[in-house]
């Protein structure tokens, strides 16, 4: 996009960067908090000595990242689980089997703060609209 010969799609590929890390630091949050989880079964607690659902290690919540697609005019930030072990492992835990508990941590996420961080995105590139078009 070009507005008097100034070109918007650097800020626009920064401004959804920034919305992007921004909920990937909200999903790690929900993980180190554990609060919104179904507990642990006991013979989890047992084996991890502790009962703090979707952290053993830390692989998990350190295996969210995300990455920015600029292509056909568009900016897309993706958010999520992309190395393909720990996907599966997301995977479970988000949506649950038969044996083990739904423990969404992506959707909640998303969910909860998707319309204040749309919001941002919106107000930040008119924003810069106004900018330019001062200038």
């Amino acid at each position: 996009m070009c507005i008097r010969g100034i070109h918007l799609d650097k800020r626009i590929v920064e401004i959804v960067s920034e919305a992007s890390s921004e909920l990937k630091q909200i999903m790690q949050q929900n993980i180190h908090e554990g609060k919104k989880f179904v507990p642990n079964a006991p013979a989890t607690i047992r084996r991890k000595g502790f009962d703090h659902p979707l952290y053993e290690h830390g692989d998990l919540v350190n295996s969210i990242t995300y990455d920015i697609i600029d292509e056909s005019n568009q900016v897309t930030g993706r958010i999520g689980v992309f190395n393909p072990e720990l996907a599966e492992i997301a995977l479970i835990n988000e949506f649950g089997t038969d044996k083990i508990p739904s423990r969404p941590f992506l959707r909640i996420a998303f969910d909860e703060n998707i319309d204040r961080i749309s919001n941002q995105i919106t107000n930040k590139i008119f924003d810069y609209i106004e900018e330019v078009i001062k200038e």
